[in-house]
């Protein structure tokens, strides 16, 4: 029976170059064998991209959007690293917004208002956000505005 390659080196540094209200430009640093190594893009756990260079830009996303991103390396034997660290990018808010997008996992004071998808809300209460991303429509946290 033949023995299975070695992984390769998981990518290191994942991190965003920066972000716009429907992209996030990805970076990492590779391992230290790269021949024949191409990249898995992540996004939420789901991959959606793959690429033979240490950059990646994730398009089509919706405004004001948070999203966990990790990197994997596969050899040409189809043997995977482990996942890069992960990194939390959120895309910028719509066009023309006076508030800031929503964060899941940010804290509010009553009367704070952001921006969601395309709707405004303002806090009815203060909380900490813990991650649940429909918190925005609990209507005992928030109130749509516009």
């Amino acid at each position: 029976m033949p023995e299975q390659a070695a992984a390769p080196a998981a990518p290191q540094h994942l991190h965003d170059m920066g972000t716009t209200e429907s992209t996030v430009s990805l970076m990492w640093t590779a391992g230290d064998d790269t021949r024949g190594v191409r990249y898995e893009v992540l996004r939420d756990g789901e991959q959606v991209g793959e690429t033979g260079a240490t950059n990646f830009v994730d398009v089509g996303l919706r405004a004001g959007s948070r999203h966990e991103y990790t990197v994997r390396a596969v050899n040409t034997e189809g043997v995977a690293s482990a996942l890069s660290n992960t990194h939390v990018a959120t895309t910028k808010s719509d066009a023309g917004s006076e508030y800031p997008a929503w964060d899941a996992r940010a804290a509010y004071t009553k009367g704070d208002r952001v921006t969601h998808e395309g709707t405004a809300y303002e806090a009815v209460q203060s909380h900490q956000g813990h991650g649940d991303p429909n918190w925005i429509t609990a209507l005992s946290l928030w109130k749509p505005v516009r």
